[in-house]
C-alpha cells in the first residue's frame, strides 16, 4: 500500500508538515493507506562488490536481503577486478563503485548496477584520479556519491581530494574540495545532509582518530567532526538518518579490534561505545536498510598469519549491543570469492 496517497485536497504530502497536529513521520496510515519515510540512499538489499579472496583480487558481486539469516548469492561481476574503492553510493535503484586497485595498478574505473535485478556492472565513467583505499563504505545521499581520499602511488601517496558523481547520470567525477587530513584507509558514511570520514592512515607512525565531515549541498572542504575511540583504519559503517555505527577494524599499533562506535552525523562530537563485532577483524565492509546494519568479511589474525573470513554480522542501529551472526559470504576464500576490502551498498 506504500505511496498510495500523493495529494490531499491538491496539496502534496511532501508539503504537509502536520495533519490534525500530527507530524507525518508519526502517522503510519491515513484512511488505510501508508505514509512512508523513504531514505534515498538505502534499501532492503545489500550488494557487495569486488574485494580480495585468498587467490587475489576479484570482480565478484554478491547480494543478500538485509536482516535475513541467509548466505549471500551471486549477483554478477564488476567491469574490472579490483578492491579498496574510493567510495560507493546508491540512489536505491542504482548502486556504484568508485575507482580502486587491481592486482597491479590503481585505476579510475567506476561502474554501476541496477540493485533490484542481477547481472554484470556497466561502465559509469572515471574517477578524477587513480587512487584506492579511500572512503569505500559510502559517501552518498541518494543524489550524489562521493569518492574521497585514498592512496595514489607516485602522486603524493595519501590523498586529500574529494570528488562527486551524480548517481542518476553517467559521467566522470567532479572536484568537491579536500579532506582536513590527507589519508587512506578511512571509512565514509552515507547520510541525508552530511557524510563522515572516519579514521585512516596519514603516512605517519600510526593510524589517526580523525573524523571529518562534508555536506552534500556544497563543494566546500571537509570540517572537523570529532574523534574516534581509537586510532583506526579499514573499518566499516552502517547507518540510518540520525546515527552512524562504525566497526573500527584496525586500532592502535596495527592490532585488529572488535570495537564498535557510534556518532550523530549532524552533531559534531566524539565516539560513543556501541558494542563489539563477533570477531576482531579489519578490511570488512558494511550496509544498512535503515533499521539493521550488517558487516561483511574482513581478515583476522591467526598466529602470524592473516586469514580472510566469510563472516556476516548484524546489528540494530538504534540499539547498542554486540553484533550477531547473520549468514556467510558464500564464495569467500575461493578463486572467485570476496572476503576483504570489498565495497557494500544497499538499495531495492
Amino acid at each position: 500500500m506504500a505511496n498510495e496517497i500523493t495529494k490531499i485536497n491538491t496539496i502534496t504530502l511532501a508539503n504537509i508538515a502536520k495533519f490534525n497536529e500530527q507530524n507525518d513521520s508519526d502517522m503510519e496510515k491515513f484512511n488505510g493507506a501508508e505514509f512512508t519515510g523513504t531514505i534515498a540512499w538505502l534499501g532492503s538489499r545489500a550488494v557487495i562488490g569486488g574485494g580480495e579472496g585468498t587467490s587475489g583480487n576479484v570482480n565478484v558481486i554478491q547480494y543478500k536481503t538485509l536482516g535475513a539469516s541467509a548466505d549471500t548469492q551471486d549477483f554478477g561481476d564488476l567491469t574490472s577486478i579490483r578492491k579498496e574503492f574510493k567510495g560507493t553510493g546508491s540512489n536505491i535503484t542504482r548502486g556504484m563503485w568508485i575507482a580502486g586497485i587491481t592486482s597491479s595498478a590503481q585505476v579510475t574505473d567506476t561502474d554501476y548496477v541496477t540493485v533490484g535485478s542481477t547481472g554484470n556492472a556497466t561502465d559509469f565513467g572515471d574517477s578524477s584520479n587513480a587512487a584506492y583505499s579511500g572512503g569505500q563504505e559510502g559517501g552518498s545521499n541518494g543524489t550524489l556519491a562521493f569518492g574521497v581520499g585514498g592512496f595514489a602511488s607516485g602522486a603524493g601517496n595519501q590523498q586529500d581530494a574529494m570528488e562527486y558523481f551524480t548517481i542518476a547520470s553517467t559521467g566522470n567525477g567532479t572536484d568537491a574540495g579536500d579532506l582536513t587530513v590527507a589519508r587512506n584507509g578511512m571509512t565514509a558514511s552515507d547520510g541525508n545532509s552530511r557524510a563522515l570520514n572516519i579514521g585512516g592512515y596519514d603516512g605517519g607512525a600510526s593510524n589517526v582518530d580523525t573524523i571529518d565531515y562534508h555536506t552534500f549541498s556544497t563543494s566546500a572542504d571537509a570540517v572537523d567532526h570529532g574523534d574516534a575511540s581509537n586510532q583506526t583504519r579499514n573499518g566499516a559503517t552502517a547507518e540510518d538518518t540520525s546515527r552512524v555505527v562504525y566497526a573500527l577494524g584496525v586500532g592502535l599499533n596495527g592490532n585488529r579490534v572488535d570495537d564498535i562506535d557510534y556518532y550523530n552525523p549532524d552533531s559534531p562530537g566524539d565516539a560513543t561505545d556501541f558494542g563489539d563485532t563477533s570477531q576482531a577483524r579489519e578490511a570488512l565492509t558494511g550496509a544498512s536498510n535503515g533499521t539493521l546494519g550488517e558487516f561483511y568479511g574482513g581478515t583476522i589474525q591467526s598466529g602470524h598469519s592473516n586469514v580472510t573470513v566469510n563472516t556476516c554480522d548484524k546489528i540494530t542501529i538504534q540499539t547498542t549491543g554486540d553484533a550477531a551472526d547473520t549468514g556467510d559470504l558464500v564464495t569467500a576464500g575461493s578463486t572467485s570469492g570476496v572476503a576483504e576490502d570489498a565495497g557494500a551498498l544497499s538499495g531495492t
